[in-house]
């Protein structure tokens, strides 16, 4: 069969939407038709436009990325208006539903415009230990 079995949301993004109910930041892209969610794609780390092409391959409309953190059933989407967003691309009843339809995930998501680049909330901050390669190394501090 030809790969046209492509879902609105993967398995995948499911599990890193439960990593984020745990508290623990990850990026995304939202492709809506309007209103509507087409695609979205949860992913850890990566170059945003493989995630782009990814989410493009279920759907055709307005690309938004960002990040989304949170904990427990509290979910933020997050847009950064230094990259360039200004409204939220759908509603919060819009996501939730598309949520628990399509990926059959239930959280309280909200879509947020922040003033600070979505990259940066990401990034280790300086003197927090890392493992890595089986041993703890510290990150700028010495």
């Amino acid at each position: 069969m030809p790969a046209t079995d492509n879902k609105a949301i993967s398995e995948d993004s499911i599990d890193f939407l439960e990593d984020v109910k745990k508290g623990k930041p990850r990026r995304f892209v939202m492709i809506c038709q309007g209103a509507s969610i087409e695609s979205l794609v949860v992913y850890k780390k990566g170059n945003v436009d493989k995630y782009i092409k990814e989410a493009k391959a279920s759907g055709k409309g307005t690309i938004s990325y960002g990040i989304v953190d949170g904990k427990g059933p509290n979910i933020s989407f997050k847009l950064s208006r230094a990259e360039g967003f200004k409204k939220e691309p759908t509603t919060t009843a819009k996501l939730k539903g598309f949520l628990k339809e399509e990926g059959k995930f239930t959280c309280n998501p909200v879509i947020e415009i922040i003033d600070a680049r979505t990259d940066a909330r990401l990034r280790r901050p300086a003197g927090r230990p890392i493992l890595e390669a089986g041993r703890i190394q510290s990150a700028g501090v010495r």
